[in-house]
């Protein structure tokens, strides 16, 4: 599935690819996808959907963004406020040395979701640093909907990922 050409405008717009960019910001993840950079990691983030599909696969580890709700609230004197959720979702394979080992696997998968989500929380709201303008998405929650789990789907390469669906809750 192509990435992004298109710049998001606006409060639901730019959300996603803040996260993204927020994502990208996590030394974690970037080790996780095997790379060095936060642009890099952008090409391992896809915006609704990544495909499965025969011939248009795109590779793991990657994660998927997608807006779940938005909304527009006056503050009163502090004028409009947007604030959202964004579904968040992480398919990750585990390291050679983890993989025959179900537990091993498990434990290595939960403890670098772990770290990504403490490398967000830590630049949540920030000045983008590396290049970018703007600030990173103002995340305040993080919460988990499915998973952390096992999967090896018929459809694919039977290969064992781990996968696991949040939501991000941000406001700003």
């Amino acid at each position: 599935m192509p990435h992004a050409t298109v710049t998001g405008t606006g409060w639901m717009g730019t959300a996603p690819q803040r996260l993204a960019m927020l994502l990208g910001s996590s030394e974690t993840f970037r080790s996780v996808v095997g790379v060095s950079t936060e642009e890099q990691a952008l090409q391992h983030i896809y915006f609704f959907e990544a495909s499965d599909r025969a011939g248009e696969e795109d590779p793991k580890p990657r994660a998927v963004i997608a807006v779940t709700d938005f909304m527009v609230r006056n503050q009163s004197a502090g004028g409009w406020w947007g604030e959202g959720g964004l579904a968040l979702v992480l398919e990750f394979i585990p390291p050679p040395q983890y993989a025959d080992n179900p537990s091993d696997s498990y434990i290595w998968f939960i403890n670098t979701v772990g770290a990504i989500v403490k490398e967000m929380s830590e630049r949540a709201g920030t000045n983008i640093v590396n290049g970018g303008s703007g600030t990173y998405l103002n995340m305040r929650e993080w919460i988990v909907l499915e998973g952390p789990a096992p999967c090896v789907p018929d459809e694919e390469d039977g290969e064992l990922f781990y996968s696991v669906i949040a939501v991000v809750n941000w406001v700003g």
